[in-house]
């Protein structure tokens, strides 16, 4: 256990600028825009629609609305922050399991992690779990103190307008309960991604260059090469299930519950429902729905396959 802690800081220090200098970096930009935008409301006026608003009349109609538009409102503003995230998150632990095995051969470094006591098996389920669950613990720990820095922001704000904060924010505000969520989409995210960075991860193991297009082309190919074969069949398009759920699971892996994909007659409907992510209710519910989703379930069997294909061929692949 000791060894794979190790490889897990290994792999967070060699990748720091990506998993952790990243995400403060977005975050502090965010928070300085927000600062920026209520700087503005304080010494001028913004014209909308034909009318003039400025911080006063921003918090004044604040106090105008009840309780439960106001939760609604804060859910689906932080989970918007929260998903923002995600898909940043997503884009970079794409990348990083494309190259976690192939630039150890690249730099030949392979042959000096060898001379350890650290088994092939334990170095790829260490580069595997950081993708999976190390990456997403440390991006849900910047949302939530940037969440934290929002709450501060609007608490001054609200504060310096003469608005009762009790009742315009530290109420209907639901911090803990969105952390709460995100920790329970962890899960989720974690079933649903483990098939996609598993199959980079094999992509790194086997690619003698160009990774990313080993990783891309193939199940490409296949997409084309099953429409092809339909239209030769009826000579007509047909739902590609192929592509479908390429695209359905990168989606998951970004909103793990508020978006889906299914045929619609010769066309693909996507189905989001932002409302989802205010109400947190229907947000378990969702959740619990994809864990049960058949879809999930047979990709487990094909990640495992995948992992086990990269550790064979590390072992025997060092390009050395």
């Amino acid at each position: 256990m000791n060894v794979f802690i190790a490889q897990l800081k290994r792999e967070f220090w060699e990748n720091r600028g990506a998993f952790l200098i990243a995400p403060v970096t977005i975050s502090l930009i965010m928070i300085a825009l927000n600062i920026l935008a209520i700087f503005t409301l304080v010494f001028f006026s913004v014209r909308l629609n034909g009318e003039e608003f400025m911080l006063s009349t921003f918090v004044g109609q604040i106090e105008n609305v009840d309780a439960e538009t106001l939760r609604t409102g804060y859910n689906g503003f932080m989970h918007a922050i929260a998903m923002f995230f995600l898909m940043i998150m997503a884009f970079i632990v794409f990348f990083y399991a494309l190259g976690a095995l192939y630039d150890d051969r690249k730099d030949r470094s392979i042959l000096f992690w060898r001379s350890l006591p650290v088994s092939d098996t334990m170095t790829v389920m260490s580069k595997l779990a950081m993708a999976l669950l190390v990456a997403p613990v440390i991006f849900i720990i910047v949302i939530a103190l940037t969440h934290v820095a929002f709450l501060l922001i609007g608490l001054i704000m609200l504060a310096s307008g003469g608005a009762d904060v009790w009742t315009s924010l530290l109420q209907p505000a639901q911090p803990f309960s969105i952390w709460l969520s995100l920790l329970a989409m962890l899960l989720v995210h974690m079933l649903w991604a483990a098939p996609l960075y598993a199959w980079c991860l094999l992509a790194s193991s086997f690619a003698k260059g160009k990774p990313f297009l080993w990783a891309v082309i193939p199940p490409v190919l296949a997409g084309m090469m099953q429409s092809w074969v339909n239209f030769l069949q009826t000579f007509d398009y047909q739902s590609n299930w192929i592509l479908q759920t390429i695209g359905e699971r990168l989606m998951y892996v970004v909103i793990p519950q508020g978006l889906s994909m299914k045929p619609a007659g010769t066309d693909l409907e996507v189905d989001f429902e932002p409302d989802d992510f205010a109400n947190l209710g229907e947000f378990y519910s969702g959740l619990a729905q994809r864990l049960i989703d058949p879809d999930l379930i047979w990709g487990i069997p094909f990640a495992v396959i995948f992992i086990a294909a990269a550790i064979w061929i590390r072992r025997y692949r060092d390009e050395a």
